[in-house]
């Protein structure tokens, strides 16, 4: 808000001109200042803003025209309005220099008092108005150089017009570095720099949008040469028949690093960094997809820590947690660039090994394990202890096809080992072995069944379209066929989940939120992972599949099975 009247400065050499002027002028809201020639008027207009300055003309030693040629001069009251007040023109020509000199307005004497008044008050209400979008553009500015984006500002040539502080301490450059210089040699990396400049062409040839007005995420480059993520909105606008834009720019380094720390540790073990379960299953999913493309082998290794827990139980936690570390760290150092390390859990890990050429070649690296994991640790007093590591081996194809086939016999493979002495490793098969009793992956017991027809005959309906569907990815059946038999799979799925609902439904079942929340839940993985099926998920889809559906029926559906038998439903 303005703090006080605006001021007008009146400048006669003669005292009752300038009485006669403050006497017209009374009752105008505004300060009425008084000079008695052209040096004071200058000396004056230093020190003070004036809204208005009424200038005689003929006045001694310096006249109006050399004090308006002053006023024009200085930057501060170049843009301040006179008004020369006058007796008369000896002709055009001192008009002419009047307005030359700068003169905003003339008067001539004697002065009409309506007419000095009213245009007075106009220039009154122009400096008001001036005043206020002066303090608007302050206030906005204000804003914008403390607003936790970058705004920055460009023309149609795409030069720097505004910076903001924000903009400063993103990328490095003051505002008067930055502006007018090209908004792609400052804050665009080289290799984009050429697709920016023919999208700033394009929209001023065609007025088409391609990334105006919404948010998008890109890449910038600061000041020292690093390349780092923002969020960018560009808004155009004209002025004129000038187009210009303002891009209001975030720096979101940080939300990014964050968001991949949450996406590492949603996928990787907090103790040890290695990957967990979920990840090693993708990982394998997609070895075994290659693999069955490529008619190689894969062998997964089962690992069980000997002795760890005793190290546990008698040093404590942080003794066993440092365990770990140091377990993943050698098991890392022990394997291929290409393999990969899990921890499944507590002391149990994994090891995927891609390509294999010889079994030979996969006891090399079980020996590899073995030895290095026995080397001795230390406690933080120096006391030396050792631990051993019992591994279970198990070869794609020959020892299944599938994730959860591979674990389980490789699992077996690992007891084996610990049966025979424990510190070694032990091939499924190499000696006597459990055998799955059943010819299906995915197998039905009478156990399974809930005593309602319609929802047991369904079950039995996927589990045999899983069946067909790991039987045609592990014979190597055409893409389209799978997807094929997936999308069947799904469409039964839903039809199944559609008869459950109106079960429940019907009989009012208590659960039913839960249950249908279940369902959902199913539907949107499903959605997600059939993405990833090009991409050597399809195994991982598979397996997620059968795990989610033998659990459902054990435990969902059996409650469901006997509340409807409770309601009479067979």
């Amino acid at each position: 808000m303005m703090s006080r009247l605006p001021r007008i400065l009146v400048v006669d050499d003669n005292p009752n001109n300038r009485l006669a002027l403050r006497t017209i002028l009374k009752g105008v809201d505004a300060q009425i200042h008084e000079a008695a020639n052209g040096l004071d008027a200058l000396s004056m207009v230093v020190e003070d803003d004036y809204a208005l300055i009424l200038l005689d003309v003929q006045m001694p030693e310096m006249d109006g025209y050399e004090v308006c040629d002053h006023l024009r001069s200085d930057l501060k009251t170049a843009n301040t309005p006179v008004i020369f007040l006058t007796a008369a023109f000896k002709d055009d020509v001192d008009k002419v220099r009047g307005y030359v000199a700068g003169a905003t307005d003339y008067l001539a004497k004697p002065i009409d008092d309506h007419i000095l008044r009213s245009k007075v008050t106009v220039f009154l209400k122009l400096y008001t108005q001036s005043q206020l979008l002066k303090e608007n553009e302050s206030r906005i500015r204000a804003i914008l150089d403390n607003a936790l984006d970058a705004v920055v500002g460009i023309n149609a040539d795409g030069q720097i017009e505004r910076w903001n502080r924000r903009a400063q301490t993103i990328f490095g450059w003051t505002e008067g570095e930055a502006l007018g210089q090209a908004i792609d040699e400052m804050i665009v990396p080289q290799q984009h720099r050429e697709a920016h400049r023919q999208g700033l062409a394009h929209f001023l040839a065609t007025k088409q949008e391609r990334v105006l007005n919404r948010r998008v995420e890109i890449t910038a480059v600061r000041r020292s040469g690093e390349e780092f993520p923002i969020e960018l909105a560009i808004t155009p606008f004209e002025v004129g028949n000038t187009h210009h834009f303002t891009a209001f720019i975030a720096d979101i380094s940080l939300r990014k690093a964050a968001e991949e720390r949450v996406g590492f540790l949603a996928n990787h073990d907090r103790l040890t960094d290695l990957p967990n379960r979920e990840l090693f299953f993708d990982r394998l999913s997609q070895a075994i997809s290659l693999s069955r493309r490529k008619r190689s082998h894969l062998a997964v290794l089962f690992l069980d820590l000997d002795g760890f827990k005793k190290v546990n139980d008698t040093h404590g936690h942080e003794v066993g947690d440092a365990t770990l570390r140091t377990v993943a760290r050698r098991l890392k150092a022990s394997v291929r660039a290409m393999d990969s390390v899990a921890r499944l859990g507590g002391d149990e890990f994994a090891v995927l090994l891609g390509d294999i050429q010889e079994p030979a070649d996969i006891t090399v690296i079980a020996d590899k394990i073995i030895k290095t994991i026995a080397e001795t640790m230390y406690l933080s007093n120096g006391e030396p202890y050792c631990i051993g590591v019992s591994i279970g081996v198990a070869i794609y194809p020959e020892n299944g096809a599938e994730i959860d086939t591979l674990m389980k016999r490789a699992d077996n493979a690992m007891y084996q080992s610990k049966a025979r002495g424990k510190n070694q490793s032990t091939f499924f098969g190499q000696f006597a072995s459990e055998m799955t009793p059943f010819s299906q992956w995915v197998y039905l017991a009478d156990s399974h069944r809930l005593g309602i027809e319609v929802i047991d005959e369904q079950h039995h309906k996927i589990a045999t379209m899983l069946n067909r569907l790991n039987s045609s990815l592990k014979n190597n059946e055409s893409q389209d066929n799978v997807a094929l038999l997936l999308d069947e799979l799904v469409t039964y799925t839903v039809f199944h989940f559609e008869t459950e609902e109106r079960l429940m439904a019907e009989h009012n079942y208590p659960d039913a939120d839960g249950h249908n929340a279940a369902h959902r839940h199913l539907t949107k993985e499903v959605r997600y992972l059939t993405q990833r099926l090009e991409q050597g998920g399809e195994l991982l889809l598979l397996q997620w599949l059968k795990d989610w559906f033998l659990a459902h029926v054990t435990s969902s559906d059996m409650a469901l099975g006997a509340y409807l038998h409770l309601r009479g439903v067979k």
